[in-house]
Parts: structure tokens; sequence; C-alpha cells
């Protein structure tokens, strides 16, 4: 039970610090970083908890603005929204928190590598862009 509490913690966490391209336009070309990811892994510290989770789904917007969406096997659907920058140059995702924390993650070929340190432990997400 406690670590299950850490991945949620691990998932606000996140919140602090276009869906499928049907059809493509230019804009879509010009930020191949916008869309739909999907929580493909979520381990903490060598065990995966994604099986307590429906979902869990990140949407990088237009504007610089994040929507994570989620929802666990026993409860109600959740959404948490935030702001990011992304350097296409470096492939880097700044997630942006309130004043003037921030943290970094890996944004390469559509998959998306967060790595948050929870306490002694380590949870790491891993999104694929759909």
């Amino acid at each position: 039970m406690k670590l299950k509490s850490g991945l949620l913690c691990g998932l606000m966490t996140l919140t602090i610090v276009c869906s499928g391209c049907g059809t493509c336009s230019l804009k879509d070309i010009a930020n191949p970083h916008l869309g739909v990811y999907e929580c493909t892994q979520a381990d903490l510290s060598g065990k995966d908890y994604l099986e307590y989770f429906d979902y869990i789904h990140l949407e990088l917007k237009p504007e610089g603005e994040f929507l994570l969406h989620y929802r666990g096997k026993e409860g109600e659907p959740k959404e948490e929204t935030g702001k990011y920058e992304y350097d296409r140059k470096s492939g880097m995702l700044t997630i942006l928190g309130k004043g003037t924390f921030q943290r970094e993650f890996s944004l390469k070929e559509g998959i998306l590598t967060i790595s948050v340190p929870i306490g002694e432990q380590t949870l790491t997400l891993t999104f694929e862009q759909k």
C-alpha cells in the first residue's frame, strides 16, 4: 500500500514540476512533440505499478500546457494541468513548477522518460506518443 501511494505521489510530483494525428498539418510537423502520450511503464524501484491503473495519459498541448489524466483501478478519473517547455534541439522537456522549480526529462523519438526521486526510491515513468 505504501509503494502504491508513492506512485500516486510521483504522479502528483509530475504535475508540480493533440490527440492522434488523423489529419496532419504543417503545425504538426513543426511541433511533433504535441499530442497524447500513453504511460507504458510505471516503475518504482524495480516494481511495475502500471497494473494499478486503468490508464495514465499525458497530453502536451500548444502554448506550453500539459494535461495529465489517469484513473486508478479503484478510483475516479483525475486530471492535473501544468506548464512545460520543449527544446527540440536537445530533446529535453522541462516541467515548470511553481516559483523557480523545474525539472528536465528526455523526450526523443516519441518517448518521454520521467525519473523522479521519492524518498530513497526512484519513480520512472515511460510515456510513448500515440
